[in-house]
């Protein structure tokens, strides 16, 4: 098999996977005689799923990895696959691999959508990456504008994750304003969410409150209730809200906000909201996490952490 990676199209991706899930017998040949019934290309297909580390390819057979389990499920659930794939594909630290990230870094934004209109040359050379990616409905050719645009569904993570050292201070100032308004409309969400959920009890709902718009160092951005154990009367509950990306719910965290959840503990609560495209959100997947301090801050083992800013000041 050739080093050089080749991308086999997304059928083929899924029937080996298919067949790798649901049969016993791992041996190569029995699962080339039934990969090709159907498909074709397939040691291209197990060279680039090796090389995104789901299988490992023996002198007679395949095997899983642990990080194939991710991708078991996409009959039933398209977005989960897809998900799963892209982020398989980014935190690759293969070179075959920064194709994608390049190819990722050529969409710009432009009002409210990641577009890349390349040239004739341009579209020869990202054929193989883009057919992928169309397949996988990450990306959608717009026949009108002859240009390509990130789907809905993977706006905001793209708005999230590009290299922010790569981006001018005027995409950079319009990237910032949108996602202010989309925090602001994820808020608004937030609170009818809280509204309709405590709709039995009227005498309180009058009660919550849009804190952000009147302390922006409250270190929560809503102010609302729930029963206590008993039933009998009703506590606080500060809720900070964060427009995540459904892939991977992402969000930024200060450390005012730290540190009030640690104070407030038990009372304190993030609400999670996926953004789905054009400031639209996802309240089906909303996580909603209490005690956010422990539950999130000093679980390493579910969180990834990374500190971006840091402070400094002169010493007397």
């Amino acid at each position: 098999m050739s080093s050089e990676i080749i991308f086999p199209n997304l059928q083929g991706i899924k029937q080996l996977i298919s067949l790798l899930n649901t049969t016993k017998i791992k041996k190569t040949e029995y699962l080339k005689r039934r990969f090709e019934s159907t498909s074709k290309n397939f040691y291209e297909t197990i060279t680039f799923l090796e090389k995104l580390e789901l299988i490992e390819v023996r002198s007679d057979s395949i095997e899983c990895t642990y990080t194939f389990q991710k991708f078991v499920n996409f009959p039933n659930d398209k977005l989960k696959f897809q998900k799963a794939f892209l982020i398989q594909i980014l935190q690759s630290k293969k070179q075959d691999f920064k194709i994608f990230n390049e190819y990722f870094s050529k969409f710009q934004l432009n009002e409210d959508k990641l577009v890349y209109k390349p040239t004739t040359k341009q579209r020869l050379q990202d054929s193989g990456v883009r057919n992928l990616l169309m397949e996988l409905d990450i990306i959608e050719f717009m026949e009108f504008e002859k240009t390509y645009r990130i789907s809905n569904e993977f706006q905001y993570f793209f708005i999230e994750n590009k290299d922010k050292h790569s981006i001018t201070p005027e995409e950079f100032e319009k990237r910032s304003k949108k996602q202010n308004k989309i925090g602001y409309l994820a808020e608004l969400t937030i609170l009818d969410y809280e509204k309709n959920r405590l709709n039995s009890k009227l005498n309180i709902i009058h009660s919550i409150i849009h804190v952000a718009l009147e302390n922006i160092s409250a270190g929560y951005d809503i102010l609302s209730y729930e029963m206590d154990n008993k039933g009998s009367i009703f506590i606080e509950r500060h809720i900070e809200v964060k427009a995540v990306s459904i892939i991977d719910y992402k969000f930024y965290w200060s450390r005012n906000e730290i540190e009030t959840a640690k104070i407030d503990g038990l009372q304190y609560y993030l609400y999670l909201l996926p953004v789905v495209g054009n400031s639209k959100f996802d309240i089906n997947n909303l996580k909603i996490i209490p005690n956010a301090f422990e539950n999130v801050f000093l679980k390493n083992k579910e969180w990834n952490k990374q500190e971006e800013l840091f402070s400094f000041w002169k010493m007397n």
